[in-house]
């Protein structure tokens, strides 16, 4: 937060709207972390909820891909935003609390990810996605949004040994 409160200064930005996402919504310390932040970089985040984060998930799908009907999906560090979008509307929207960072801390600790832990997390997603309801076995697109998502294509573009994606 500070490198991009210094970025904006020096760029002229004056006006920024800073939002916190699942990582401070469920932090126990989340107050903490906002008055910590708002002291060392003059931003003043405000904490959005996870039907906010997926509004503005779908606004980004709906401007940037010719996506007509399917599905996106924000993968967060705490969170996932599951949209369900129809005739270019948002049709639903969940949070849940699916985020890289939280499942990795809870099935594959350690250094190396067991084959048991894999197992328990698929269930896991998958549980909470078919709970869901939206899911069909069709013709299906969906739209990837987030560091998260962008370091798996970039990881699956080195293993196939094509150009074009490099995450430092």
């Amino acid at each position: 937060a500070a490198v991009f409160a210094s970025f904006c200064r020096a760029s002229g930005i004056d006006q920024v709207e800073a939002v916190a996402t699942s990582a401070i919504r469920d932090a126990s310390n989340g107050g903490e972390l906002l008055g910590a932040i708002r002291e060392q970089t003059g931003l003043d985040p405000r904490v959005i909820s996870g039907r906010e984060e997926a509004r503005y998930d779908w606004l980004a799908i709906a401007n940037s891909t010719t996506i007509r009907d399917g599905f996106g999906l924000d993968i967060g560090g705490g969170s996932i935003q599951a949209l369900r979008i129809e005739e270019r509307r948002l049709d639903r929207a969940e949070s849940l609390r699916l985020g890289s960072v939280r499942v990795s801390e809870e099935f594959l600790p350690g250094e190396k990810a067991s084959a048991k832990g894999i197992k328990a997390l698929r269930k896991k997603v998958a549980g909470e996605l078919e709970e869901l309801g939206w899911w069909d076995d069709g013709d299906t697109r969906v739209v990837g949004l987030g560091g998260t998502i962008r370091n798996l294509a970039a990881a699956a573009m080195k293993r196939e040994d094509i150009p074009g994606l490099d995450v430092q």
